[in-house]
């Protein structure tokens, strides 16, 4: 009699955890690109104080945990954005999905789920800085995926990768 009981809550459970990994992959596959994307006013879209993104541009103090400083540059904007997008290129899952002279739009797809993050570049040539937005499409907590991801695209172009 137990060992039916247990049988059968091991098998609810399971049911219960597919439906969820169903329903979350389903989540990922729906979700649509950001109709706010990007540079309006000449800035990136801001935050919204939403943890699931960072920012260079977010405003001090009212979005501070969004808030990443700008990645420098000391090439020609053109080399800067070529830097860019080489970097870019070589993480995995990633694509660039628009590009003018000053401005570059790639996604990111999580490994597991796929979920996608939109992941935005300005070249602001006035204070020689790359200003960026990175942002989970669905969610609210992205558990630090994408100011881990800034990091790192930071480093790299830093060190001239």
């Amino acid at each position: 009699m137990l060992v039916k009981k247990l049988s059968r809550a091991f098998i609810v459970t399971t049911i219960l955890f597919a439906l969820g990994l169903v329903g979350l992959m389903a989540a990922s596959a729906m979700s649509k690109r950001p109709e706010t994307l990007g540079i309006t006013g000449g800035k990136l879209q801001s935050c919204g104080g939403l943890p699931n993104c960072v920012s260079s541009e977010s405003i001090q103090g009212t979005e501070q945990r969004n808030s990443m400083p700008p990645i420098p540059y000391d090439c020609s904007p053109p080399e800067a954005m070529n830097r860019l997008i080489r970097i870019v290129a070589a993480m995995p899952r990633a694509k660039v999905v628009s590009q003018t002279s000053n401005y570059l739009h790639a996604e990111f797809a999580s490994l597991v789920f796929r979920f996608t993050d939109d992941v935005e570049f300005r070249i602001d040539e006035a204070d020689s800085v790359i200003r960026f937005r990175s942002a989970s499409r669905i969610g609210i907590s992205d558990l630090g995926v994408n100011r881990a991801r800034m990091e790192e695209m930071a480093r790299k172009f830093a060190r001239g990768e």
